[in-house]
């Protein structure tokens, strides 16, 4: 079995010309590296690139996120020109790891219920009917709150990028990839989960019972005085009154707010260079793909409100004249009982947590799907590269497809 492959352009004339790669470099590009060292790019030849000098780890890279950059490019050589690609030990050629998608935004809580209304009070006692006093009426439920709104959905992960662009297919491109080299197809970046949904709002407090009418009918006599003139004694003209109106029960309280729903979280980003990084590959090289963040806990619900106090019962308030010469003032008296007050309203619910974002790929395979959000698509190691005019020998890492 072959380790390695260089093959050398025959036939007089053919120029030949080996490069080392010996410190990261951005998009690398065959050809021009091969003119700016003399190469004459219109004729045929043999050109021989090494990926690092097999001891100190380097890379060719990519780091903008476009999938039409690479992190090395062929270039259009001459026709019947042979390229020699030997990836070395500790040497890489890489795309980019696509970027997590956002996590979803949280949903609102629901708007609590409203409180019941009191209840009428009581009849107070109707002295001459016989009637007795009536007690109040029991006041209405609380309506239910509002259900919380749905958290936002996540957004999908980006794409990884190529690592190789095989735009050369008019001469023979043999690549080498020794132990410990390495082509890698940058990862995709995990989706986003969506945010948690809202905390529905509490049940509203019912109404208070109306007070219970006034029960007394005979009139007071121990608050009437009385005076003796001409032996007469002075008596009310008024015997007996009937009991007064019970108060109106309060009103129930407000349901307490829904609680929020917590934020989704993010995907995780891919495996590869990552976007935007310029200082070196100790730094810049995510080797391994990152996991999804985990979502924020939903927010709890807020208390209900208190219920109002029920309203003070009416007395008679009658005036009661005395036989002349008397006149004779009646007290107050024979008052409806006061309404009872609204319950209070219940607690909104908690909002729910929102979900984990999706795990980013490895090299060269897709981010991960989180529900009906799509993980980034995956970078290719070598894209245009299936071709009878090259040959792949691989002692070392090729990850991600060869199209």
């Amino acid at each position: 079995m072959l380790s390695r492959l260089v093959r050398t352009a025959a036939g007089a004339g053919g120029q030949a010309l080996e490069y080392v790669y010996t410190s990261d470099t951005l998009h690398a590009n065959l050809l021009t590296q091969a003119v700016s060292a003399g190469w004459d790019s219109t004729k045929p030849g043999t050109f021989t690139a090494y990926v690092g000098d097999g001891t100190n780890p380097i890379a060719l890279y990519s780091k903008s996120g476009s999938t039409s950059e690479y992190g090395l490019s062929i270039g259009a050589f001459a026709a019947d020109t042979i390229i020699n690609l030997i990836i070395r030990n500790n040497g890489h050629i890489v795309g980019t790891g696509g970027a997590g998608g956002a996590g979803g935004s949280s949903g609102a809580g629901g708007a609590g219920g409203s409180g019941g209304a009191g209840g009428s009070g009581g009849q107070g006692n109707k002295c001459w009917g016989g009637v007795p006093a009536q007690p109040g009426n029991g006041g209405s439920g609380g309506s239910g709150g509002s259900s919380g709104s749905a958290g936002g959905a996540g957004s999908a992960g980006s794409a990884g990028t190529h690592a190789i662009n095989m735009d050369f297919t008019s001469g023979e491109v043999n690549i080498t990839v020794d132990s410990g080299g390495g082509i890698f197809g940058g990862g995709g970046g995990g989706a986003g989960a969506t945010g948690g949904t809202g905390g529905s709002g509490g049940l509203g407090g019912s109404g208070g019972t109306g007070g219970t009418g006034g029960s007394p009918c005979a009139f007071p006599s121990q608050t009437y005085p009385t005076y003796k003139w001409g032996n007469l004694i002075c008596w009310p003209g008024q015997t007996s009154h009937d009991g007064g109106w019970g108060g109106t029960g309060g009103a129930g309280g407000t349901g307490g707010t829904g609680g929020a729903g917590g934020a989704g979280g993010a995907g995780g980003r891919g495996a590869g260079w990552i976007k935007d990084c310029s200082s070196n590959l100790a730094t810049c090289l995510d080797t391994t793909a990152d996991s999804g963040s985990g979502g924020a806990g939903g927010s709890s619900g807020a208390g209900g409100n208190s219920g109002s106090g029920g309203a003070a019962g009416t007395g008679p308030g009658q005036y009661c004249a005395g036989q002349a010469p008397c006149v004779v003032g009646c007290a107050t008296w024979g008052q409806g009982a006061t309404g009872g007050s609204g319950s209070a309203g219940n607690s909104g619910g908690a909002g729910s947590s929102g979900g984990t974002g999706g795990a980013g790929g490895a090299y060269g395979s897709t981010g991960t799907t989180v529900s009906s959000i799509s993980g980034g698509a995956s970078g290719n190691a070598i894209v245009n590269g299936s071709h009878a005019t090259v040959t792949i020998i691989n002692n070392g890492t090729i990850s991600g497809a060869v199209t």
